[in-house]
């Protein structure tokens, strides 16, 4: 169905959730670990129309780091 424009700028901020469970973890750190490896993650989503995620991830021999590394 779409994501609303105001929590599109939240969804990757740590513990936000529209959720009634959960913790709000799950998006960001599939981004950290997406850009760990020199990909992205991305959301499109259109109101009423559908949310597409799109995971981007190169050839990379090792990740550049742990997921506690800033």
């Amino acid at each position: 169905m779409g994501i609303a424009p105001d929590a599109m700028e939240h969804m990757f901020t740590p513990f936000y959730t529209t959720k009634d469970k959960g913790t709000g973890l799950g998006l960001p750190f599939a981004r950290k670990i997406a850009e760990r490896h020199g990909g992205t993650l991305e959301l499109l989503s259109q109101l009423n129309a559908g949310t597409t995620v799109r995971l981007s991830i190169p050839g990379e021999p090792e990740a550049k780091g742990s997921l506690t590394d800033e």
